[in-house]
């Protein structure tokens, strides 16, 4: 009888998936993400995500929270949802901009319009000014200006390109890509080095953008904040190359909030948003986008009180902490979960204002949005934990993830005969067990007889997983 050979096992215990904390979120909110994932037919956070960059877009430059006199955070969030294809990124990506993107409609046909009547009124005051260079008895005439498009949202990925939106539109813009491998792959298509990801570093902060032009009327364009919210989904495989080490180790990474959530059986659904609720989050949208910068057109800042102090020391040295346990991409990103606490303070601070929540503070950001912005950082750091590990994983290690993942769907049991029909990966019974022995070598898992049947035969083996195996900060098995 030959023997079959198993090969080593390097694997990470995948982290069972947590449902996204639509409860940290303001109620309407909470309720509008929930109908329309359950509209679409997939998980919440797909939903989620693209939503709280729009939100965060449409608050833009107008606001910060203020954590100590030198320390201001701006409402910047950059979110990627991670999926297969087939896992209804797009539509739920849709739904989630569908205001702002009906916004930037009617902001084109009112351009045109405005375009138009720049025309007419140009070669007016071109006839007027003629005949002032001829006469010079009256007063010059004054050259109308051009009109400006307002942009909600776009889809460029230049930096000189977003350079100029962002003059004419200080408050900011909502980047949104329907695939973000265009974005990360684009980012430095035209030029040597890295200098787009190191304006784009800049941007997270809302810090000043500049940019020298080689063409065009203005050879500089200056912007004194820069503010842009990215939104976008990605496939796993071309996450991994979108990203590489580079991207990893400049920070680029870190800054994006990331999710992979499961995918959901197809199954219809009647279910629609109610239209009472798309009016309440149509109106949260206009509520943001109608706040205001402070008189000398800088953000207004958003102190804390008190009680809401302590909780973000008391959050801030847990979170610290945790980080010090940390290395490498992880502890990158925990620096970064750090200061989207805030920032998500900030946002859902400013939802609830805009939403008649009447207990929220109109003067500082209080303990509740404060609370509810750390309970969902907390399932960003679990996320960020299991996202991780997906990125830095090589095929072998990918698969065994994968047969795992499997099994935890299934309850934490499968047989070789389960395993090999549940995809075209395993041609036989013997390769499907081959690649569970291989997990029992690694002690992730153990066999297990199930009892027979009435009608009598063989017992069925079942690969069991280990309920106990320890594992560190970064998911990873711990071996004696």
């Amino acid at each position: 009888m030959s023997q079959l050979y198993l090969p080593s096992v390097s694997v990470a215990i995948p982290q069972q998936y947590k449902a996204f904390p639509t409860y940290a979120l303001s109620e309407s909110v909470a309720q509008y993400v929930e109908q329309a994932a359950q509209s679409i037919g997939c998980d919440d956070a797909y939903v989620a995500m693209p939503l709280i960059s729009a939100l965060a877009a449409a608050v833009g430059n107008t606001q910060r929270i203020q954590l100590k006199s030198d320390w201001r955070e701006p409402c910047i969030i950059w979110t990627a949802v991670i999926g297969e294809s087939g896992t209804h990124k797009t539509p739920a990506q849709r739904i989630a901009l569908q205001y702002l993107q009906k916004m930037q409609r009617t902001a084109n046909e009112e351009f045109e319009i405005q375009q138009e009547t720049h025309e007419a009124e140009l070669l007016d005051y071109e006839d007027r000014y003629k005949a002032w260079r001829k006469s010079k008895n009256s007063e010059q005439p004054t050259k109308p200006q051009a009109p400006q498009l307002r942009r909600f949202l776009c889809n460029d990925i230049t930096i000189e390109a977003l350079a100029s939106r962002l003059q004419d539109n200080p408050r900011g813009i909502l980047v949104t890509r329907d695939e973000l491998a265009g974005f990360f792959e684009s980012m430095n298509a035209y030029k040597q080095g890295s200098g787009d990801v190191a304006q784009y570093l800049e941007m997270f902060q809302g810090n000043p953008l500049q940019v020298d032009r080689k063409s065009g009327n203005t050879p500089v364009v200056y912007v004194p904040r820069a503010s842009i919210c990215i939104t976008g989904g990605i496939q796993p495989d071309a996450m991994r190359r979108a990203l590489g080490r580079k991207n990893i180790e400049n920070g680029l990474a870190a800054r994006f909030l990331m999710a992979n959530p499961p995918r959901k059986a197809k199954s219809w659904t009647d279910t629609n948003v109610d239209p009472i609720l798309q009016q309440r989050i149509d109106r949260i949208f206009e509520g943001l986008l109608s706040l205001q910068f402070a008189a000398d057109d800088e953000p207004i800042n958003w102190p804390l009180d008190a009680e809401t102090q302590q909780i973000w020391i008391n959050f801030y040295n847990d979170h610290n902490q945790q980080q010090a346990n940390l290395a490498g991409d992880l502890a990158a990103a925990w620096s970064k979960l750090e200061a989207y606490a805030a920032r998500l303070a900030l946002l859902v601070h400013m939802i609830r204002l805009t939403d008649g929540d009447c207990s929220a503070n109109p003067e500082c950001i209080d303990s509740l949005s404060m609370i509810q912005a750390i309970e969902l950082i907390g399932w960003f750091c679990e996320e960020t934990k299991r996202v991780y590990g997906m990125l830095r994983e090589d095929e072998s290690s990918r698969e065994y993830r994968q047969i795992i993942e499997l099994v935890q769907k299934k309850g934490g049991r499968i047989t070789p005969r389960d395993l090999m029909r549940s995809g075209p990966c395993y041609k036989s019974v013997d390769e499907a067990k081959q690649k569970l022995d291989a997990l029992v070598l690694a002690g992730i898992g153990e066999w297990a007889s199930s009892p027979t049947t009435q009608q009598g035969g063989r017992p069925t083996q079942q690969f069991v997983l280990k309920g106990d195996t320890d594992t560190d900060e970064t998911g990873e098995v711990q071996r004696e």
